[in-house]
């Protein structure tokens, strides 16, 4: 005979509590009506996956973890909201800090956890109170377990088992050389020493802006050997075949490609309308977590035409064209030094480069012995001696403007002489500069080596404007200015360099290629 057990409501509370305790999803799913009343939530399984991996950092399987997701899928609710309320349910003694781009996006996430907390639904199954201190911006419970929000400019100072890290990279500051790399540096250099111990954790949570931000450098440093123990949970709106399975086992559950996360959601329509409005580089960043768009970009691949040595002209007029960098970091762009050849037709045909993260008189091409300037083997100078171009169009930058006398005279003590014109490119970014060159390369006038130089221009151009380097772009997008100056000639009989196939091979470190051609 069955016997029903009738269950008392402190009965009841106790099962929910446990169940609650036992997995963050169901804590999810029941807190969710106390922060979100007026919006039913749809449950789904990318939510059931950012859940996992958080239970995997809290049992200590994972201690550095980078979630990639894009906007308005409750990463942010999820992670600096509900994860820290149900590790409290368990062990409310630990300590988190939390950061985000500004202060106000800190107020709003601590907001709604003081909310959640000091709910009838969660005080009735986890009292608790912050006898001591008790602002928006920092709160301390009984059993000294706090919550410090922080603006990410201002992450110095305080120690905590969880470091979160919300979307501290704006779309703006992505887009800036400058301002992305003080997010990265801020990360590398301080981040780890906010951890009470070796084993707390960091989470980054965050939509992809720009292939060299904070993920895009953490995964290129993993896959060049550095042993950093970041697990990347990656969930892009539209399915493209998955990564590998995370350390946890997870993968993808999705099967056809272009399957969007969430259809009850956002629904295809949303997504192709969205497309559209956004433009295929947002889209692609924000939404599908790749800052550099697998095809449909701002310079598409099969544009530009793939030559072999016999494929060459008989006729062509050299220039040379250059992008300049300090050089001084481990980690900024490369100088670069292209030799372009021009034929009857206006066609462009790319000849040689050098690219490489050097000094200006290294890019240059010289060298110093015993008090005399002499050329090196590769570089500008070297260049103008061997292709006597009829021009060397400069970028008007202040490397470039400060070593005029300097570019005369070794122009003069070497005899590897040319005309210099220093250009000023035109548009408001880096986008508008390259727009003419892209309508060339449109047009099937520019011409790419079947070398590793040439594959190297293809990859670096496809990647524009998103790519980690733009210098290669820089020096090119001076041809569409090139054609338009007074020193740009078509050829009409032969002028190609006897030897135009010697090009030295130096490569470095596969990034700091100095010069090839073939």
């Amino acid at each position: 005979m069955n016997q029903t057990i009738k269950l008392t409501g402190a009965d009841r509370l106790n099962l929910e509590r446990q169940t609650y305790q036992f997995s963050l999803y169901e804590f999810v799913k029941a807190a969710w009506p106390v922060l979100e009343p007026g919006t039913t939530l749809i449950e789904n399984w990318h939510l059931d996956a950012v859940c996992q991996h958080l239970e995997a950092v809290a049992d200590k399987r994972i201690t550095r973890l980078a979630i990639s997701l894009c906007p308005g899928f409750a990463k942010s609710l999820l992670t600096s909201v509900l994860f820290n309320a149900w590790i409290w349910t368990h062990s409310p003694h630990k300590r988190f800090l939390s950061t985000s781009r500004s202060e106000e996006f800190c107020e709003r996430d601590n907001g709604k956890l003081r909310t959640l907390i000091n709910s009838e639904w969660y005080q009735e199954r986890w009292p608790m109170t912050f006898p001591s201190i008790n602002t928006v911006l920092r709160f301390e419970n009984e059993s000294t377990g706090f919550r410090w929000a922080k603006s990410y400019s201002s992450l110095t100072g305080g120690r905590a088992n969880f470091l979160l890290l919300d979307d501290v990279l704006s779309v703006d500051a992505g887009n800036s050389d400058v301002e992305r790399e003080k997010v990265n540096r801020r990360f590398f250099e301080s981040a780890t020493s906010r951890l009470e111990s070796e084993d707390d954790a960091i989470i980054l949570i965050m939509q992809r802006i720009h292939s060299d931000d904070i993920v895009g450098r953490l995964m290129e440093r993993q896959s060049n050997g550095e042993d950093l123990g970041f697990d990347f949970l990656n969930i892009p709106m539209e399915y493209d075949g998955g990564d590998p399975p995370t350390s946890i086992g997870w993968t993808d559950p999705r099967t056809e490609p272009g399957e969007i996360i969430c259809p009850a959601y956002r629904s295809q329509k949303w997504v192709e309308r969205e497309k559209v409005t956004m433009g295929v580089y947002a889209w692609s960043s924000q939404f599908n977590q790749e800052p550099v768009p697998r095809g449909d970009g701002f310079f598409k691949e099969e544009d530009f035409k793939r030559y072999n040595k016999a494929d060459l002209p008989a006729a062509l007029t050299y220039y040379i064209q250059t992008d300049h960098a300090l050089g001084l970091s481990a980690k900024g762009d490369l100088n670069a030094v292209r030799v372009w050849g021009v034929d009857e037709f206006k066609n462009h045909w790319l000849i040689n480069s050098f690219h490489e993260r050097c000094s200006f008189n290294r890019a240059l091409g010289i060298v110093l012995d015993n008090g005399k300037i002499t050329l090196a083997k590769t570089g500008a100078l070297p260049f103008i001696k061997r292709y006597k171009p009829l021009a060397w169009f400069a970028d008007a930058d202040q490397i470039i403007k400060s070593n005029v006398e300097l570019i005369r005279e070794a122009m003069n003590q070497t005899g590897a002489a040319c005309r210099l014109e220093v250009v000023q490119q035109g548009g408001r970014n880096k986008v508008e500069r390259a727009s003419a060159y892209q309508s060339l390369c449109e047009l099937g006038k520019v011409y790419i080596p079947n070398t590793p130089m040439g594959d190297e221009t293809i990859a670096q151009t496809v990647a524009f404007p998103n790519g980690k380097h733009d210098d290669l772009i820089d020096a090119d997008s001076l041809l569409p200015r090139m054609r338009s100056h007074a020193a740009f000639v078509a050829p009409t009989v032969s002028t190609r360099a006897s030897d135009d196939y010697i090009g030295v091979s130096d490569y470095d470190d596969g990034e700091t290629a100095t010069s090839n051609s073939f």
